[in-house]
């Protein structure tokens, strides 16, 4: 057990020289702001339209229970 130790001790450092010599990651690619843009209209309005659905059935019951 004493030796499965020491060898771990002795090559930790060498972890850390092999990260040094690791390129550097590549640079993050530049999107087009138009995803979020179309994301964001059909979410919104998929909200709209679920707001506008149940105000529309609300105002459909209650005409139908004053009748």
């Amino acid at each position: 057990m004493k030796h499965l130790t020491a060898a771990m001790l002795f090559l930790l450092p060498l972890l850390a020289r092999a990260a040094e010599d690791a390129p550097p990651p590549p640079a993050p690619v530049d999107a087009s702001p138009w995803g979020m843009i179309i994301f964001a209209l059909v979410f919104f309005g998929m909200i709209g339209g679920f707001g506008f659905f149940i105000w529309h059935k609300e105002r459909q019951r209650k005409r139908s229970e004053s009748r």
